[in-house]
């Protein structure tokens, strides 16, 4: 799951470097959706790192209480 992650992220990072095209220039609306895909995709990956760290402490608080238990 994180190398899927860190894949994304590449990708997006590669989006943001990339100059507008030819088809930026002749079609502005091209370039207005561009934009709001990569925004929306940034909203989801900070989501999907919230839902991972959510995910990792929630299995590390339960190994805790079961340590608990068995004391």
């Amino acid at each position: 799951m994180d190398i899927n992650l860190k894949n994304l992220r590449t990708a997006l990072e590669r989006l943001d470097t990339l100059p507008d095209a030819n088809i930026f220039k002749q079609h502005p609306e091209a370039s207005d959706l561009a934009t709001f895909i990569r925004n929306n995709v940034r909203v989801a990956m900070d989501l999907l790192d919230e839902t991972i760290h959510l995910i990792e402490r929630k299995a590390t608080l339960e190994f805790l209480l079961d340590l608990n238990e068995n004391d």
